[in-house]
């Protein structure tokens, strides 16, 4: 099925498997728009829109796969401009361990809810109003080898055109799925979509949806649905065998910490079929593990597994920071 677009378009039959460009002329001020800003931290690498017709307005999910050149685990953020006319009703995050759904919560909190993640080194997602018709978008963690997918519902005026605009953002090509054969579109600086071709598709009336803005933000994390891996007693006691202030911390200190939590790196290993991987731990002065690289693992979940129960781990205290590397064999 074609996608209206409210412009001319002029593509050549021999170029039918290229991305379509599409071009807006003027634009009313009663149009939704959606723009979108530069990324920090990383790349969104790809975009897809699909659209469908729900009782009393036209139900957007923007999904957003983020990427980042670094290969630690960083922060992407996102800045997304939303007129007025459209309404950002719900959040979602892939993990490894299944979809999170967002969940609203007032802005304070929900911010101050994620840092706290974020210093876990779990998978949050955070969507907030920053100020009008200004949102920005937080996910963690993202790397080379550990890319991160999001979906953002919204919600807009049946019957008007979808403006979008790429911004400072970089990204060239969406996807745009109306309930027929989804297409992929070369986007210009501005863009206009016609949604009036929208399958209609029923909500669920009984469903209250959420609602980003001054007074409410979305927070979407994971929710482990494993059998939960308990910290063993005396784990720190046990690993902080060195005096309270030591000059050098070692690979058997690392060595002695795997074998203590033996079986929730199992566990963790158990997500993939390997059984080896290397870490890479960069461990404070005060014997917290601040950044895990772990490499040689194709598994994304086991990867994750292992950073977010080795990101836990506290030593003795020691002089001064201290990398180490070290092989993991289960």
């Amino acid at each position: 099925m074609r996608i209206p677009i409210l412009a001319c378009l002029a593509i050549a039959s021999s170029a039918a498997a290229q991305p379509q460009p599409i071009v807006a002329a003027a634009i009313p001020v009663e149009w939704s728009r959606i723009r979108f800003g530069s990324v920090d931290g990383g790349s969104v690498t790809h975009v897809r829109l699909t659209a469908r017709q729900h009782p009393g307005h036209i139900h957007v999910t923007m999904t957003l796969a983020l990427a980042s050149r670094s290969r630690t685990a960083r922060e992407v953020g996102l800045p997304l401009f939303l007129s007025s006319q459209v309404t950002a009703v719900g959040l979602g995050l892939e993990t490894p361990l299944g979809p999170e759904v967002g969940v609203a919560a007032e802005p304070a909190v929900a911010r101050s809810t994620y840092e706290q993640i974020v210093s876990t080194m779990t998978d949050p997602a955070l969507l907030e109003q920053l100020g009008p018709e200004r949102f920005g978008l937080r996910v963690y963690p993202v790397a080379r080898d550990a890319p991160a997918t999001v979906t953002i519902e919204l919600a807009l005026p049946y019957g008007l055109p979808l403006v979008i605009e790429r911004g400072t953002s970089g990204i060239r090509e969406a996807v745009i799925d109306l309930g027929g054969d989804a297409k992929r579109h070369r986007l210009g600086t501005r863009n206009v979509i016609s949604l009036v071709d929208a399958i209609v598709e029923p909500a669920d009336e009984t469903r209250e949806l959420p609602r980003v803005d001054a007074t409410s933000s979305l927070l979407a994390r994971p929710v482990d649905r494993r059998p939960q891996i308990v910290m063993p007693s005396g784990f720190h006691d046990r690993v902080r065998t060195l005096p309270t202030t030591i000059d050098y911390l070692r690979d058997r200190d690392v060595a002695h910490a795997v074998k203590l939590r033996k079986e929730q790196l199992r566990r963790c290993f158990e997500l993939g079929e390997e059984r080896s991987a290397s870490l890479m731990l960069s461990i404070g002065g005060d014997g917290a593990v601040k950044e895990v690289s772990v490499d040689d693992l194709e598994h994304d979940g086991s990867r994750q597994c292992i950073a977010r129960e080795v990101g836990a781990w506290r030593f003795a205290a020691f002089r001064r920071s201290r990398t180490l590397r070290h092989a993991l064999e289960l």
